[in-house]
């Protein structure tokens, strides 16, 4: 009797924890360029995990002019809109009215931010609940200029917590690009690797004596 009352209090602790469970999210503000040091590059959010949807896809992102550009630049001209993915009130390009959406996220995401602006969100979802993360939040993180335009500052942002579900959105005009950076062996994948292809070798070089 005792053994079965134990289970039934941790089931019903287990229930309310989880019925108490609400989306948070830490937010770090890792520099404002779309590489690593590892020489990734950028890259539309569905080339570099799965889940992703809505939005509009621009790749690779250059100018009218062929001139390689960053996500966020030259935004303030709707037909110049330079990303690799974004969402835009006014529709334009076409087809990026939707919101971005990626899911079955386990409280990690990170992205490049093209061009902050204050009606740029980010909600991050728990179920049903979610909290959110404006474009003031972001470029306040910048640490950039405060008489300088939201729309000119660029940031890689990283965020952990709790939650399964990112929704990318804008209340603006042509505006949320955003892209994010290829995932690249870590520096003790290339050892191993380098490792590995010694021993290979060496067994080699002894089979041939």
């Amino acid at each position: 009797m005792k053994i079965q009352n134990t289970i039934l209090a941790v089931a019903a602790l287990t229930l309310s924890s989880a019925a108490m469970a609400v989306p948070t999210y830490t937010a770090t503000y890792l520099g404002n360029d779309c590489v690593s040091t590892m020489g990734a590059t950028c890259a539309d959010l569905g080339s570099t995990m799965s889940g992703v949807s809505g939005g509009a896809v621009i790749a690779p992102a250059t100018s009218v002019s062929g001139v390689a550009k960053r996500p966020g630049d030259d935004t303030s001209n709707g037909a110049q809109v330079l990303s690799y993915n974004v969402t835009s009130r006014n529709n334009n390009p076409v087809g990026a009215a939707t919101d971005i959406v990626i899911t079955g996220l386990d409280g990690a995401f990170d992205f490049y931010w093209g061009s902050i602006d204050s009606y740029n969100i980010v909600d991050f979802y728990l179920g049903a609940d979610k909290v959110s993360y404006n474009g003031n939040q972001a470029f306040a993180a910048t640490g950039a200029a405060g008489t300088a335009a939201n729309f000119n500052t660029d940031g890689y942002f990283s965020f952990s917590g709790i939650f399964d579900k990112v929704v990318l959105s804008s209340s603006g005009g042509v505006a949320f690009e955003v892209a994010r950076a290829m995932s690249v062996p870590e520096p003790g994948t290339f050892a191993l690797l380098g490792l590995g292809l010694a021993g290979l070798g060496a067994a080699r070089r002894r089979q041939k004596a």
